[in-house]
Formats: structure tokens, C-alpha cells, sequence
């Protein structure tokens, strides 16, 4: 089976992580092993689904106490950025450990040689960058927001669709000839976000996930083709097909699995296409270099206070693009499988309302020709 295949791709490569042990990792960035096993665990975690309590929460005043306990006590990112700020501190405190030496007569003279400061001006060229650095992680958080924004939108219109495509198949469908055609467009259309959520996440596979909603043989037909995504929306489009709907019913049933088809290229297009890898080298870079510098020019004026302060703003700079990074592929981080069984039980709704529905209709209709 393909996803056993891939789950044990996926087993395989995450055995063979070597573990980072310092700020940087040699190598070349697209190896497969290199994985940071539990920052790509914890992006489950951040799968935010609100009902009216949470954002009751969300909106209440102590939140600026409650963000500010977790951010330093149990703060993902501040876990997923021990190494960079470990390195920051280390040059910080290297830094200020050599300028209180030398202010302290501590470092003598070795031959023709003296001891010069290390410490610069913070006026020149470094406050200039500043305005440049600031640019780049307004730019990188910004475009990984709207790749963020539009996978939502589309996972939105997905809802929309499968639920529109099980409501005209329940009430197009004549129920005396097609009503196994319009059970298997149900299922068909709840199938179809599970299938594609399986395409963008790797810890779901099909095999987990369909069976309650498939039958045996239509399960054993998606799992034996190579883009299971279009085989669903074709199957889809046989059911509407072979129905004796009107013509333009059945258009307007095309439109929406067509529409189905557009969100499922727009969710691949986000996946396979990053924010240009040039852009998030070189904004990592300066920001890697930035910080580096940032001790030889606070630490003639703060002493030894420069550690904490050089570690401080690592923590909210590196804390910035952190986020644009984990939000630039947004499909592990949106909480696809609540969407996901919103639209099964949407669609078992409508199926089990089907039929009283239509008598309560035609009694409504009887009663209105006796009148």
C-alpha cells in the first residue's frame, strides 16, 4: 500500500536524524533527515479550533500575564530556539567577560602587543541596518500570513462545496431511481477532504481514515490509484452523471466539484511551492549575523547586562521569523481534521434529514392544494 509505504518512508527518515548540537547545521538544507523531530511533533499542538469559550479566553485582559508565563516557561518556540539563543549568549557573555577583564587590568601586555576593545559604536553602519533587518521580517512574516490566510479560505470553501454537493444530490436526485447514486455522492463528497488532508499531512494515511466512510471496494479503488484526490472528484462526477437530474442540475453540480478541483491545485500549489528559499536564506543570515554583532555594541555601555539583553532580543527576533517559518507551510498547523469530520457529520446530517424533509414538503404542498 502506498501509505504503509509512506508511513514507513517517514519512520525510517526520522531514525535516521542526526541531532543538532549547535546554532548551525552543516549540510545541504534539503536532505530529507534533517528534522527537528520535536518542533515538527509539537506543530499538532497548534491546531486552534475556537468555539465561543475560547475566544472569550482569547479576548480576557489577563492574557498579557497568562502569554507572558508560557512564553518563558513553556513556549514552543522558546524550546525550538535553545540552540540559536544558547549561541547568542555564548558570544554575549565571551564579550563581556573580555571587556571587563580588560577594564580591569586583568589582560597584561604581551610584548609589543596591547589589548584592544572589542566593543563598537552602535551609531554607523549597524543602527542602519536595523531599518533593513526590521523590512525583512515584516516581508518574510507577512507573505507566510497570506499563504496562511488562503490555505484557510480555500479549507473554507472546500466546507462550503461538499456540503452544497450533498444538498443537491439529496434534493435533485429523483429518490426512486438514484437514491444509491445520491448516497455514494455523499460519501464521495465527504471523502474527498480526508483525502486531501492525507495529501498535505503526513501523519495521516487513507487507509486510517476512510474506512468508516467508504465502502470496501470504493476504499480499494482510491488506494490503488497514484493521485487519489482526482480519483475521488471523478468518481464524484460519475455518480452526477449517470443521474437522472436535469441537465442544468447536473451543471451546477459540475461547477461545484469543479470548484473542489480548483481548492485541491490551490492547497497543492501552496505545499509544494515555499516563499523563495533565496529570500529565507538571506533573511536567516542577517538576522544570524545581526545578533552576532549586537554584544560588541551594547557591551561597553551595559556591561555585564549585554547577556541578557542580547538574549532578550533573540528571543523576540528569532521568535518573528520562527513564526513565518511555521506558518509558511500552514497545512500542519490548521486543524484540518475538525474540518474534516465537521463535513462527514454535516453530510450524515443531511442525509438522515433527507427524507422527512421531503414528506414534511409534500405535506405542506397537499395541504396547500386542498386550500
Amino acid at each position: 500500500m502506498q501509505g504503509r509505504a509512506r508511513r514507513q518512508v517517514i519512520a525510517a527518515a526520522r531514525d535516521s536524524v542526526q541531532q543538532n548540537t549547535g546554532p548551525f547545521h552543516a549540510g545541504h538544507d534539503s536532505h530529507p533527515t534533517y528534522r527537528d523531530i520535536e518542533k515538527e511533533r509539537g506543530r499538532q499542538f497548534r491546531r486552534s479550533h475556537f468555539d465561543h469559550d475560547e475566544w472569550a479566553r482569547h479576548r480576557c485582559t489577563n492574557r498579557y500575564w497568562r502569554h507572558l508565563k508560557t512564553g518563558l516557561l513553556t513556549s514552543r518556540i522558546v524550546k525550538g530556539l535553545a540552540g540559536p539563543l544558547n549561541y547568542v549568549g555564548a558570544i554575549a557573555f565571551a564579550v563581556s567577560s573580555y571587556e571587563w577583564a580588560l577594564a580591569h587590568g586583568m589582560l597584561h601586555d604581551v610584548g609589543l602587543w596591547h589589548w584592544p576593545s572589542v566593543s563598537v559604536s552602535i551609531v554607523g553602519p549597524f543602527s542602519l541596518s536595523t531599518f533593513a533587518l526590521s523590512l525583512l521580517l515584516v516581508f518574510r512574516t507577512n507573505g507566510s500570513y497570506q499563504r496562511w490566510n488562503e490555505a484557510r479560505r480555500l479549507w473554507g470553501l472546500c466546507t462550503n462545496r461538499s456540503r452544497d454537493i450533498a444538498r443537491q444530490a439529496l434534493l435533485w436526485m429523483p429518490p426512486d431511481t438514484d437514491a444509491a447514486l445520491a448516497a455514494a455522492a455523499c460519501r464521495w463528497a465527504a471523502a474527498f477532504p480526508l483525502v486531501l488532508m492525507c495529501s498535505l499531512r503526513e501523519d495521516h494515511i487513507l487507509e486510517e481514515v476512510l474506512p468508516g466512510v467508504l465502502l470496501p471496494e470504493e476504499l480499494e479503488f482510491v488506494l490503488q490509484q497514484r493521485h487519489a484526490g482526482t480519483a475521488v472528484l471523478q468518481a464524484l462526477g460519475e455518480c452526477v452523471q449517470a443521474s437522472h437530474m436535469q441537465p442544468i442540475q447536473k451543471m451546477r453540480l459540475d461547477e461545484n466539484i469543479t470548484v473542489m478541483q480548483d481548492v485541491m491545485g490551490g492547497c497543492e500549489r501552496i505545499f509544494r511551492t515555499p516563499i523563495p528559499l533565496s529570500y529565507t536564506r538571506h533573511t536567516s543570515r542577517f538576522l544570524v549575523c545581526w545578533l552576532t554583532l549586537l554584544p560588541f555594541c551594547v557591551a561597553d555601555a551595559f556591561g555585564w547586562l549585554t547577556v541578557p539583553i542580547s538574549i532578550g532580543l533573540a528571543f523576540f527576533l528569532f521568535g518573528i521569523e520562527e513564526i513565518g517559518v511555521q506558518i509558511e507551510e500552514p497545512f500542519g498547523i490548521l486543524a484540518l481534521e475538525v474540518f474534516c469530520d465537521n463535513i462527514c457529520k454535516n453530510i450524515q446530517q443531511a442525509q438522515a434529514a433527507a427524507a422527512p424533509l421531503k414528506q414534511a414538503a409534500q405535506g405542506h404542498l397537499s395541504a396547500a392544494q386542498a386550500c
